[in-house]
């Protein structure tokens, strides 16, 4: 039963699994999970397993339970749920498909095979399956079966196998109870033999033995062969099969091969043929191939393979081959014919992977397999059997045990990517550790040399450059324009290229100091620089003046401009001043701009102003006002001195001897008559005492003397009718008035606008791994030495062996000189002995009667040290940078055996010697060594007789890279400059070579020039020797504040017709470069101007400043409409300001302004011809005109009409300035007018400016008055002798109003001449008849007013339109506009009445509309298509009233309304036709 679950993603996969038997259920549970899955339940007897998409990690299935009893199949009642349990519970949901019901019990290697379609395969015999009962293969025993949920030692198994199969794969299965049977072979058939291939698989492997493990008898004869391949090409398939090679004989008797028995190995190559034993049991029994062991025939290099290139060809294999032939026992008589047959267990061939000695693991489970190379040993290939590509310094050599033989690196600087070894570039070939021959192939980097040190043509190598970076050769890039010849070639070092004389830089590219403009085309290549002398900046007399290279500007002094500094900026003067110009300081009250006369520094003033700052009036002027203007002094020059000027001041003018008065126009009291002639001014008075009052002067302007009662006459001399007097020389005088010049005035305005040291490259520090390889070495035994007899007292000198254990035979000692006694009175001392050596002594006795031998005794000597010419210490191969290897020679045993080898090592003569190594081994691996250190080594042998030292051998360890580099101080010393100073690393392990900041030793700080201001940098600190480079911590550090050097133009966006909306951006680096903090913006407006020539052409105006901190936009506001403007946005700096681009706006257009109204010119009876004038503001696109036409009610009056103007009361004309003379002492004025108003002005002239001077003629009460202001004191002049009558009587009358000087006069229908203040209402009326004087004097000359020549009309009616005969009260309405009433007039209430006339010819019209202010109350009258409407609003309450008044009221006859309220009812009439209706609200509110 094998449910499989949806294919598409389930929200709960499985819950658990009931299988019902008999009323009881097994729960298989399992944690909810989300991912789509494969389930599969076994189910065999009475033990249930679950799967869960296959096996788990151990081969076991996911759970294993057993049964009560096996499950049964009833037809009554035998059910099965999927989804839901017997019980109706555990739900299932999601999705689930693929059902699949097998009827037998599938295993798990089945069950695995359905969920990945493959039978996995096993070593022996996979198609062989096991049975339901036990459905697992034992993991360690492949030929038995086990069941799930079982230990694995467990002994419920079964065979797997077959009982009778023995098939070939048991040779290699390792399992010991497996064997392979060959058939029963005839005689012939074991004469003939059984050959066993053996194929290693994936690659050829170092073998050092074989060894077959046979279950039954021996064969006679073995032959074992091999296949090989170099390894130089190990990596390509080999193109033809390779021949098996012998590799070992053996036989019972090796004459079968025609060999020797145990023959020779002359060569490590060698092959022989070894004597198999006679004796071999009956069955089992090994056969073992050893390549590397000294018995039964030492091969030579047995004990050196490192260095025995044929050996370790030797034992290369990739196919192993083993020939069985004849059969020990079979051929005997009696023995049964079926063990004639061969049986192996076992065949275990031993070998390694072949990786030269540069790796210690291999990867056997891809093939071919892949040694994992050391990193230090810089080798590639499968079997580590080249140098990598840039590691030919020396040819490839494999590691042993002492030497790893690493591959040299090439030094190729990091510019190529391979070399390759030429010997004949090597001076050292047979060293591997010195010289070297690589040479690297292809440079890149435009590099080129043996080891890419030179750069190739046209390209150069900075000095004290890194010589490894990938830019170390740079171009040269000439500039052909300023070389000789318009050469590309440069200096190999530095790069320097040939320039022309006036040329000069690295590449040509710059003019020498006083010349500019670089081109090709000039055989000198620049042209000198053409400054002015007083205008640049000079640091001594003989300097030559500098410009700039590609402009020709010079470099000016300050606030001095031009090509050639010759000239001051706009707003400064005086070029010849030593420190540059100086600003104009023009006064912004009396100055037109800030910009000035660049020589004199003399300002543009405006009118009456003067100084050169404009700082004062000017002549005929005073009191300079905050405005920026002056008051013209207007001296009198009748009563001023001549060629003098007021008082800047004050405006006192210095008057005559008789005149005062701040203008001098005044005579003193006691004088009158101001004269130009008269050089005192005025006359003197001249009254007679007699007939004038006392202390009383004449008259100013005329002489008269004030005179007695009954005096007559100018100086009072004539005494009047009926009076007399005794004097008679009284006599009259005339008087002349003086004429009065009224002054003009002009008015002028102006604006005035104001003014990230040393970098490192980052490069990762490398450790350095040692392998350390040790030589074990077998001790060869000493010589023996003979024996020595002597005649009379003999000793024997026995040498004393030296064992290889740590055992040695001890014997007894004595001294080196023996004294040997014995019983009697004699005693014999034997000296000069050898050291640790066994003497034995006999006595021999004579007498006469013979000779007798005792018996010997024996004694060794003491051991004495080490002879020290027999031992040397040696350094083996290079040392590195914390190991060193060493060997010595090993003492004879004369002195007695050593005991102990101590090597030790000190960095001086006066440090304490460090032990490295004690014992009795010939050589040792020191280790923990500092790098780039001096070291003494000695070796002491020691034996029982004491120690030799050997003589101090010094040497010098390797360099490795520097360690524990201390970062960077790093300080800002300006806007482009930091400085970085160091310490060197505490582990320098050399003297260092170079910093990256291209500073030498012992230099240990640099100033890093060429930053960005206000810029963060971080740094650190590289140190580099020749083993390697070591880097600090970075060090971060920001230079100082500069000068901005970037604000984007700024946007600009219309808002209105009037307004512009300027926004900027101010983050940095997004249009911003502020190198500082930003302390202000401005928003800058720029105008064009061509009126002051020292003025530049485009003038900047401040319109807004702001912080940092507000928003980036300003809203500009009373614009011109479709106006185009500039602005630019000025970015400020504690180091300066920086102004943008300008940006440009378009204000939104509007209507057209300064519309004229049409001229109309009658042409006939029924025909007008209108012409008009342009808008004097387009505001937008050139307009279209469109003409309308209005019929004004009305318009064709019924009553006749006159000759005049009429004037409605909100109305004028304005003609231009020159209708009345300028500049004279006289004024007037006639004309005719007849109005019912009893307030008007009819006639007014000003002076430009402030009107301060003015002439009128205007009706006030009704009385018609004269007022003029000439010169500051105004008069104003009524009719008189009229009995004060009134002229708004709708007549017709006269006006004459003439001024004469001082003296106006008026004259009313010329009859009536004749104070009061100039009114401010309209003209309500007609005028007709008017004109000027035009001349003064015996003649006057008069011009009438030209209507056509009026520049603006107001409310007005054409001059050809006439005034009515007869005029009646009330308001004509045109049909437009409105009449607005005092709120007095009306103020509504509970209630009121309201009655007018009225007339029209229009049918719909709105007669009343008057609201409340405070609330929503408001009442309206109208008439609409024969309709009175008369609606009232109060109280949140409306009132209609509608009636039908028919359509005669538009016959423009006069009709009478009236309106009333009386509480709730209002009612209107109009004539005869009255109505009204009731409200339903409250009382009328109020209006106002």
């Amino acid at each position: 039963m094998v449910p499989k679950s949806s294919s598409k993603k389930a929200s709960e996969n499985y819950e658990s699994i009931h299988i019902k038997q008999k009323d009881r259920t097994l729960k298989l549970h399992r944690l909810k999970e989300t991912k789509r899955g494969k389930e599969k339940t076994e189910v065999h007897d009475r033990r249930v397993s679950l799967f869960l998409d296959g096996l788990e990690e151990d081969g076991t299935p996911f759970g294993s339970r057993s049964l009560p009893s096996r499950l049964f199949d009833s037809s009554e009642d035998g059910a099965m749920w999927l989804g839901l349990s017997s019980n109706g519970s555990n739900q299932f949901i999601g999705r689930m498909q693929d059902f699949r019901f097998y009827p037998a019990t599938l295993t798990n290697r089945e069950i695995v095979e359905l969920y990945s379609g493959v039978l996995p395969e096993l070593h022996v015999q996979s198609e062989c399956r096991c049975p339901p009962s036990h459905p697992r293969v034992h993991p360690l025993v492949e030929r038995y079966c086990i069941p799930n949920a079982v230990e694995d030692t467990t002994n419920d198994r079964v065979l797997r196998l077959n009982l009778n199969a023995h098939p070939l794969s048991y040779i290699n299965d390792q399992d010991m109870g497996t064997t392979w049977l060959s058939k029963i072979m005839t005689s012939e058939e074991l004469d003939e033999g059984v050959t066993i291939t053996v194929d290693l698989t994936n690659g050829q492997y170092q073998v050092f033995y074989v060894i077959v493990q046979f279950g039954g008898l021996l064969p006679e004869s073995v032959l074992i062969q091999r296949q090989r391949r170099d390894l130089t090409d190990a990596e390509s398939e080999p193109t033809m099969e390779q021949r098996w090679l012998d590799w070992q004989y053996m036989a019972r008797n090796c004459s079968v091969f025609r060999m020797k028995n145990n023959g020779p190995l002359p060569t490590p190559g060698s092959v022989n043929c070894l004597q198999l034993p006679s004796d071999v049991p009956f069955s089992g029994g090994n056969i073992t191939f050893s390549l590397l062991t000294p018995q039964p025939n030492l091969r030579p290099g047995y004990n050196d393979f490192y260095n025995t290139p044929a050996l370790q060809k030797m034992v290369h294999a990739t196919q192993v081959r083993i020939h069985l032939s004849g059969h020990y026992h079979t051929r005997e008589a009696g023995v049964n014919q079926r063990h004639r047959n061969y049986a192996i267990k076992e065949i275990t061939i031993s070998g390694r992977c072949e990786c030269h000695g540069h790796a210690e693991h291999c990867d056997t489970s891809v093939t071919p397999y892949r040694c994992l190379c050391l990193p230090d040993s810089h080798t590639e290939g499968h079997n580590c059997q080249r140098c990598a590509a840039l590691y030919n310094d020396k040819p490839f050599r494999s590691g042993d045990q002492l030497q790893p033989m690493n591959c040299r690196p090439c030094p190729c600087h990091s510019h190529a990517l391979s070399c390759h070894y030429d010997v004949s570039a090597d001076d050292q070939p047979d060293e591997h550790y010195r010289g070297g021959g690589g040479v690297c192939d292809n440079c890149m980097h435009n590099t080129t040399g043996k080891n890419c040190e030179l750069c190739i043509s046209g390209f150069f190598q900075v000095e004290e450059s890194d010589p490894t970076s990938v830019d170390v050769c740079r171009p040269c890039n000439c500039h052909t324009a300023g070389t000789v010849n318009d050469s590309m070639e440069c200096n190999q070092v530095g790069g320097q290229c040939r320039c022309k004389v006036a040329v000069t830089g690295r590449r040509c590219t710059d003019c020498l100091a006083g010349w500019f403009g670089l081109q090709a085309s000039n055989p000198s290549g620049c042209v000198r620089c053409n400054c002015s002398d007083t205008g640049v900046i000079s640091t001594s007399t003989a300097a030559i003046p500098s410009c700039n290279q590609d402009t020709g500007q010079c470099q000016c002094k300050a606030y001095v401009t031009g090509l050639s500094c010759d000239h001051c900026e706009f707003g400064y003067w005086n070029l010849s001043r030593p420190d540059g110009c100086v600003p104009c300081d023009c006064d912004p009250m009396g100055s037109v701009s800030q910009f000035c006369e660049p020589e004199r520094g003399q300002c543009e003033c405006k009118a009456g102003v003067g100084g050169q700052r404009c700082d004062s009036c000017g002549t005929r002027s005073y009191g300079l006002r905050l405005e920026g203007s002056c008051a013209p002094c207007n001296c009198s020059e009748e009563g001023t001195v001549p060629e003098t000027d007021c008082d800047p001041d004050t405006g006192q003018c210095v008057c005559k001897e008789h005149v005062k008065g701040r203008r001098c126009d005044s005579c003193r009291i006691g004088y009158h008559t101001l004269e130009h002639r008269n050089s005192l001014g005025c006359l003197p008075c001249a009254c007679d005492v007699s007939g004038t009052v006392s202390e009383g002067g004449c008259d100013m302007w005329t002489g008269q003397c004030p005179c007695r009662e009954g005096v007559l006459g100018a100086r009072c001399t004539n005494c009047a009718h009926n009076y007399y007097n005794r004097s008679s020389d009284l006599q009259e005088e005339l008087w002349q008035e003086p004429p009065v010049t009224a002054p003009q005035a002009n008015v002028f305005v102006s604006l005035r606008a104001p003014d990230k040291t040393a970098v490192a490259a980052d490069l990762a520090s490398t450790s350095l791994q040692i392998r350390l390889c040790v030589l074990t070495v077998t001790a060869i035994p000493w010589e023996q030495c003979s024996v020595g007899v002597r005649a009379t007292l003999a000793s024997v000198r026995v040498p004393i062996p030296l064992w290889e254990g740590d055992a040695v035979t001890s014997v007894e000692r004595c001294s080196s000189a023996s004294t040997l006694a014995w019983a009697g009175p004699e005693s014999f001392e034997d000296t000069s002995l050898s050291p640790y050596t066994s003497y034995s002594y006999w006595l021999l006795t004579a007498n006469v009667a013979g000779a007798t031998i005792s018996a010997s005794s024996s004694c060794q000597t003491f051991g004495a040290p080490p002879e020290a010419d027999q031992l040397h210490l040696n350094l083996v191969g290079r040392p590195g940078a914390t190991i060193a290897s060493f060997n010595w020679s090993m003492p004879r045993n004369d002195t007695g055996p050593v005991e102990r080898f101590v090597l030790s090592s000190s960095e001086s003569s006066s440090s304490e010697p460090i032990i490295h190594y004690t014992g009795l081994s010939t050589e040792a691996v020191v280790i923990g060594l500092k790098p780039f250190t001096q070291y003494i080594v000695k070796l002491e042998a020691c034996s029982s007789g004491g120690c030799t030292v050997t003589p101090p051998l010094s040497f010098l360890t390797a360099s490795a890279p520097p360690q524990n580099q201390p970062p960077a101080r790093v300080a800002a010393t300006g806007p482009h400059t930091l400085h970085a100073s160091w310490e060197p690393p505490s582990q320098p392990n050399e003297t260092p070579l170079t910093n990256r900041s291209a500073l030498s030793p012992p230099e240990s700080s640099a100033i890093v020039t060429g930053l960005e201001a206000f810029s963060t940098y971080q740094m650190k600190v590289e140190s580099i020797n020749v083993a390697g480079r070591v880097t600090s911590e970075w060090t971060t550090s920001r230079t100082m504040e500069g000068v901005p050097e970037l604000m984007a133009p700024p946007q600009v966006t219309a808002l209105s017709t009037s307004s512009l909306n300027v926004s900027w951006s101010t983050a940095e680096g997004q249009g911003v470069v502020a190198r500082g903090k930003v302390k202000e913006y401005r928003v800058n407006l720029l105008t064009e101007q061509n009126k002051n020539p020292y003025a530049p052409p485009v003038v900047s105006q401040v319109l807004h400043r702001l912080g940092p901190s507000s928003q980036p936009v300003y809203i500009v506001k009373g614009l011109n409409p479709y106006h185009v403007y500039n602005f630019t946005v000025t970015l400020c700096t504690e180091k300066g300001c920086i102004t943008s681009l300008p940006s440009t706006g378009r204000t939104l257009p509007a209507a057209p302004s300064g519309l004229s109204p049409p001229r109309l010119h009658p042409v006939n009876e029924t025909t007008i011809k209108i012409d008009w004038d342009p808008p004097v503001q387009l505001n937008g696109p050139y307009p279209l005109y469109q003409v309308e036409r209005m019929d004004i009610s009305l318009s064709d009056p019924q009553a006749p009409v006159i000759r005049g103007t009429r004037f409605p009361g909100n109305s004028y004309y304005q003609f231009p300035s020159d209708t009345l003379p300028v500049n004279t002492d006289f004024t007037g004025v006639e004309l005719s007018f007849k109005t019912r108003s009893p307030d008007g002005l009819l006639f007014c002239a000003f002076s430009p400016g402030d009107q301060e001077e003015f002439l009128a003629v205007q009706i006030k009460k009704g009385r018609p008055y004269f007022l003029f202001d000439p010169q500051g004191s105004a008069v104003a002049v009524s009719v008189q002798g009229d009995g004060g009558r009134r002229y708004d009587d709708g007549q017709w009358h006269s006006i004459i109003a003439t001024r004469r000087g001082a003296v106006g006069t008026i004259v009313v229908n010329n009859q009536y001449r004749g104070d009061a203040r100039l009114v401010r209402q309209s003209f309500s009326g007609c005028l007709r008849d008017v004109s000027f004087k035009t001349t003064d004097g015996i003649s006057e000359e008069w011009t009438s007013l030209d209507w056509a020549t009026v520049t603006k009309k107001e409310a007005v009616y054409e001059n050809w339109e006439g005034c009515p005969a007869q005029t009646v009260d009330g308001a004509h309405f045109l049909g437009h506009g409105y009449l607005e009433l005092d709120r007095n007039v009306f103020s509504g209430g509970q209630d009121f009445d309201i009655s007018m006339d009225f007339r029209t010819d229009q049918l719909n019209a709105l007669l009343l509309f008057t609201y409340n202010t405070q609330t929503e109350d408001y009442m309206l009258v109208e008439l609409e298509g024969g309709l009175l409407s008369f609606l009232l609003a109060s109280e949140g309450h409306v009132t209609k009233l509608s009636m039908w008044v028919g359509l005669s009221y538009c016959d423009g006859d006069w009709k009478q309304l009236s309106l009333a309220k009386r509480g709730l009812v209002i009612s209107a009439a109009v004539n005869d036709w009255a109505e009204e209706t009731r409200g339903v609200g409250g009382v009328a509110s109020e209006v106002a």
